[in-house]
């Protein structure tokens, strides 16, 4: 019952953040997209452009994700060391199955996040 609040609340709060994160970046490259125009009118690639959008994008994904996954690191060890001792059960499967859930998801969001943002650039 703990490992079904903890998925809960950990499903709820990277949604959040990944929503915050794509609407943030979103806004972004709509506020960008003159800038972007300007760059492709000097002679830039959308190829180029494309890359960069997609680097800043993943730099702006991947800060909260490592910072996220060295917290789960030092906390996991400590709550499997706790319940193994307390209760002599072995949850590492299911906290691996949990954190690729939670990766696949929040590598959905990048994506959907980088393809919009594409989008506003290449129209403008």
């Amino acid at each position: 019952m703990l490992s079904f609040v903890g998925i809960y609340i950990g499903l709820v709060f990277i949604i959040s953040c990944s929503t915050i994160l794509a609407i943030q970046q979103i806004s972004e490259a709509e506020d960008n997209k003159y800038r972007y125009n300007l760059l492709s009118k000097l002679g830039a690639e959308k190829k180029v452009l494309n890359r960069a959008l997609f680097i800043q994008i993943l730099f702006y994904f991947l800060v909260p994700l490592l910072l996220a996954i060295l917290h789960s690191i030092v906390g996991l060890n400590t709550v499997i060391k706790c319940i193994e001792f307390t209760a002599d059960i072995n949850i590492f499967s299911n906290t691996i199955f949990t954190a690729l859930s939670i990766l696949i998801i929040y590598g959905i969001y990048f994506i959907l996040t980088y393809i919009s943002s594409k989008n506003i650039i290449n129209k403008g």
